[in-house]
């Protein structure tokens, strides 16, 4: 009998289930996003040029642009714009621990003197610091091509600001913001000054996709097992002994007369 209640009450237990959120812009207007400048060295500028309605893949697509000033002959000189989607947004210490993050997104070559309009990587924010993904993708020249990168763990993302740490997909982890970074570090091979050049790139369907531990059907802690099994063993034995009092009066300790 305690067998059988036992494993009764296992099946009753709820079991862990996973959840999906997804976030995707094909549009890009100006007023939903936001950019921070990581670096911004000596030589350089850039500039968000925005939305752009046509050119896309299709239709509407994000362009910025990455400037060279002319830097001296010999010298080298980086810049990297980081920008994040207002209301792409994940909090684990609401929603549950993230288990895996999937990154979608197309870029486009538009014009630069070099092999590359800007180095891409998805960003994150968490408790105002940057981490980027280990992965980076480069805007090739030609049509738009589409780039992917996902991550099944904190341990995948560099610190970019903050203080040595990782981001926190615990449980406990607070809220998480979604965006990207396109940067170059600029170099002059000459001996003298070199001209100043711009390179230009655009970005189209950025989508994300969180996987998550859902918060609401969290395994129990091992501690509520034994409390559940306490109960159960106590009601079992409860019963053994009310059957036996029912059948002998002597388990009351009356006598037989």
């Amino acid at each position: 009998m305690l067998r059988a209640v036992l494993w009764i009450a296992m099946l009753t237990l709820p079991a862990a289930q996973a959840g999906v959120v997804s976030f995707l812009d094909e549009t890009f207007l100006d007023a939903d996003w936001s950019t921070v400048v990581v670096q911004q060295d000596a030589g350089t500028s850039h500039t968000i040029n925005g939305q752009i309605a046509s050119g896309g893949n299709p239709g509407a697509y994000r362009q910025q642009t990455l400037s060279s000033l002319g830097l001296p002959g010999g010298t080298t000189a980086g810049v990297n714009i980081a920008s994040f989607r207002n209301l792409f947004t994940f909090d684990p210490s609401a929603n549950g621990a993230i288990q895996s993050l999937n990154f979608s997104y197309d870029l486009a070559f538009l014009a630069s003197p070099t092999s590359t309009a800007g180095f891409f990587r998805p960003y994150i924010r968490q408790n105002g610091f940057i981490f980027g993904i280990a992965g980076v993708n480069n805007s090739a020249a030609g049509a738009w091509q589409t780039f992917q990168n996902t991550s099944t763990g904190a341990s995948d993302w560099l610190e970019v600001t903050g203080s040595g740490s990782l981001p926190d997909f615990s449980a406990s982890g607070g809220l998480i913001e979604f965006g990207y970074r396109t940067a170059v570090t600029f170099g002059c091979s000459l001996t003298t000054t070199c001209p100043p050049f711009d390179i230009v790139s655009g970005i189209d369907n950025y989508r994300v996709t969180v996987n998550f531990q859902d918060a609401g059907t969290a395994i129990p802690e091992p501690s509520t097992y034994a409390l559940f099994g306490s109960a159960l063993l106590a009601g079992v034995l409860w019963r053994r002994r009310r059957i036996a009092t029912d059948r002998d009066p002597g388990a009351t300790g009356l006598g037989r007369g």
